[in-house]
């Protein structure tokens, strides 16, 4: 059991100033390791943005960050080149994440909430999504369906034509 009814006190955190875009805090290195295992401790104050370079095309990029609701609400939006907002994650439970395909070239994630100084973590990795193949037998269920359904008309069409005479 984890109790916490202090709000952080610390003033500033490992990250600052990446209080917008133009001075994000480039994390595109350490794909697969948190901030914390990274650089330490990450505070929300304000809007924090973090720049990242995915290498590759459509691969699923996966962002994920982990802090406590009590301490204030977060989320995270996820930005292209360009800064047009392709995803937002506002939660209020703990944690949240987002799985996107992308393609190659400079993301921005913004975190943002409550401003509360909440103690959060950030996590970013891409990989090639899996395919996901036909089930075993699905084309011929399919097909007998069609079947079924196509006779199912025939059948009803033909009844009714013979109450009516």
């Amino acid at each position: 059991m984890w109790w916490d009814d202090i709000r952080t006190l610390w003033s500033d955190d490992n990250y600052e100033v990446n209080d917008d875009p133009l001075s994000a805090y480039n994390i595109s290195y350490i794909p697969g390791i948190s901030l914390w295992e990274y650089n330490g401790l990450a505070l929300q104050f304000n809007e924090d943005w973090y720049e990242i370079y995915v290498h590759d095309s459509n691969w699923e990029l996966t962002v994920w960050i982990g802090y406590d609701s009590a301490e204030g609400l977060m989320g995270f939006d996820l930005y292209d080149k360009d800064l047009n907002k392709l995803v937002t994650n506002f939660t209020l439970d703990d944690n949240g994440f987002i799985i996107r395909t992308v393609s190659k070239g400079t993301y921005f994630i913004k975190v943002f909430g409550d401003n509360s100084g909440n103690v959060y973590n950030l996590w970013w990795n891409i990989q090639e999504p899996e395919e996901i193949g036909m089930i075993p037998g699905y084309d011929l269920l399919i097909l007998v369906t069609s079947i079924i359904g196509i006779s199912m008309v025939g059948i009803k069409i033909k009844r009714s034509k013979l109450k009516h005479k």
